[in-house]
């Protein structure tokens, strides 16, 4: 019985140590290309900062902007299981999930992203050369925020920046986190002392630890979207916010008219190169989703959750919502509230196919 523990023992650690250096060197070979094939200088527009929930399409926006000349981007810089030679610093935050900074932690930050803007340090940043979209020549960031929400209004405040917020339907959202076999994150909000206090009420604080302890997987997922969308999401409800609000159904029904959005709002440059961006599937999308992209199945993509879901589990879900005054999504449809919609929207009949 020793022998097995100690062989289980150095397996593990070499596992360990094996992600580690991986990452350590990809990471280093990463870096060495872009050093050499990217010269970024930072010019007079506005770096854009795309704020996402995990499985929302956030791979697919950020890969539409940065198919722009003289874009570069930067994907999910606070991501801390990721290796990055610059994060050792960062604060250590439960499930990477940055709710709230103290004044050293926003210095932190502050100097962070500031030197990832201005060009003197690269986290996560496109390296492959031989992509028909790499830029060799950069002067703007799109930056993918996916686990920092909760300092959506932080960012706004200490950085001249332009945001893009995107939402997805929440079971839509926490099936494709199933799918995944991620774990949900609800415990870094419910422990967090700051987020509790100022923005749960004791019965909403009661209710969130009652699906936690009590509820099945997707409910408690539905319950994280719901935690994190929580400060954007009454942010937009004041009305005065100039960000780009777009919802993941609408990029899929009007891709057109969210490009042409996106292109005048952000002030780009190339809006054929985005409309080709937009019918190719990012590299984070499933082989069956990517089918159904390129085919522009409109009902699938949008509707194929309804069938993993009872219209009993549906309406459980939904007072979720309700419990924290989100009326984002409304019971029964897989599109979103008219308040969260930039054009009407028409969802094409199921198209016929050979299954």
């Amino acid at each position: 019985m020793r022998n097995i523990r100690l062989t289980s023992n150095k397996k593990g650690l070499a596992f360990i140590l094996e992600y580690f250096i991986d990452g350590m060197l990809k990471s280093l070979i990463k870096e060495v290309i872009v050093k050499f094939a990217n010269v970024h200088k930072k010019g007079s527009k506005k770096d854009i900062f795309v704020f996402v929930t995990r499985r929302s399409g956030s791979t697919w926006i950020m890969e539409l902007i940065s198919s722009q000349p003289g874009i570069k981007y930067s994907a999910e810089p606070l991501y801390l299981p990721r290796w990055n030679f610059y994060k050792q610093k960062l604060p250590q935050k439960r499930d990477s999930k940055f709710i709230h900074l103290d004044k050293s932690e926003e210095k932190i930050l502050k100097s962070y992203f500031s030197r990832i803007l201005n060009g003197e340090i690269q986290v996560s940043p496109p390296w492959n050369i031989f992509d028909k979209d790499y830029n060799f020549f950069t002067n703007r960031y799109v930056v993918k925020i996916c686990n920092g929400l909760s300092l959506i209004n932080w960012f706004e405040e200490n950085f001249d920046i332009q945001i893009v917020y995107l939402v997805r339907h929440p079971i839509s959202t926490s099936l494709s986190i199933i799918n995944q076999g991620w774990p949900d994150t609800t415990d870094a909000f419910l422990n967090n002392e700051f987020f509790r206090e100022n923005y749960l009420d004791s019965e909403q604080l009661e209710f969130a630890r009652d699906v936690k302890r009590h509820g099945s997987r997707l409910q408690s997922l539905v319950l994280e979207w719901c935690l994190e969308n929580l400060v954007p999401l009454r942010s937009i409800q004041r009305r005065d916010k100039d960000w780009i609000v777009i919802t993941y159904e609408e990029l899929v029904m009007n891709p057109e008219k969210v490009i042409d959005l996106l292109y005048d709002k952000l002030d780009l440059e190339d809006k054929n190169k985005m409309i080709l961006k937009a019918s190719q599937p990012s590299k984070s999308t499933t082989k069956q989703s990517a089918e159904r992209i390129e085919e522009r199945d409109v009902h699938f993509i949008l509707n194929r959750w309804k069938n993993q879901v009872s219209d009993e589990e549906e309406k459980e879900i939904f007072e979720i919502l309700t419990k924290f005054g989100i009326d984002a999504y409304r019971l029964g449809s897989s599109v979103p509230n008219e308040s969260l919609l930039n054009f009407p929207v028409h969802i094409p009949k199921q198209q016929e196919t050979d299954e």
